[in-house]
């Protein structure tokens, strides 16, 4: 009989030990995954962080490169006009030459062959300007209506995202607009499958 009780005793115990481990271990498991979830969420977090930057530096090279395009533009259309006020001083000139070269008693040939090739030369000048002109203008406006088109692209996609995915966790990418933080454009929130 005694060896009995002490049977129950030594079950009884090995029960409370065997369920004891049972419950460590689940707590452990828990915190395993917590620590995970923690772990993979800093992660998350992190890759954001550098998502932004990386899009961040992105945006600033592009409007930084945009800006030099312009500044360049502006400077060859600065160019451009001075060679055209440079042209109409030329032709002008040639003018009052030609006009004077008739005027004089007798006709001047030679003041007139110059005056005449002056003439040519500014109008041809003139006319290059006019164009070089003419084609920057179109470059800066197309650039311009470029910047305009992207900056509306990216808008558009980021107010998307916002709407879709509002006051969930972040995901590398938006399931609405299928856009990748990588490329900067995407700045809204999925859950994490």
């Amino acid at each position: 009989m005694v060896d009995t009780v002490r049977e129950k005793k030594y079950q009884h115990i090995m029960k409370d030990l065997i369920h004891a481990v049972k419950h460590v271990h689940s707590e452990y498991a828990i915190f395993l995954e917590n620590q995970h979830k923690q772990a993979l969420l800093e992660e998350e977090e992190k890759k954001k962080k550098e998502q932004a930057e990386e899009a961040k530096r992105v945006e600033q090279r592009t409007s930084k490169c945009l800006h030099e395009q312009l500044a360049e533009q502006a400077q060859l259309e600065t160019v451009q006009m001075a060679e055209q006020e440079t042209a109409r001083q030329l032709i002008l000139e040639a003018s009052k030459k030609l006009s004077e070269a008739v005027q004089e008693t007798g006709i001047n040939l030679q003041g007139a062959k110059v005056a005449q090739a002056m003439l040519s030369a500014g109008n041809e000048k003139l006319n290059a300007s006019i164009k070089q002109l003419a084609n920057i203008k179109h470059e800066k406006e197309k650039n311009r209506r470029e910047k305009l088109r992207k900056l509306e692209r990216t808008c558009k996609q980021q107010d998307d995202c916002w709407q879709c995915c509002t006051s969930q966790y972040v995901r590398s990418c938006c399931h609405k607009t299928k856009t990748s933080l990588k490329n900067g454009l995407c700045y809204g929130y999925t859950s994490i499958s």
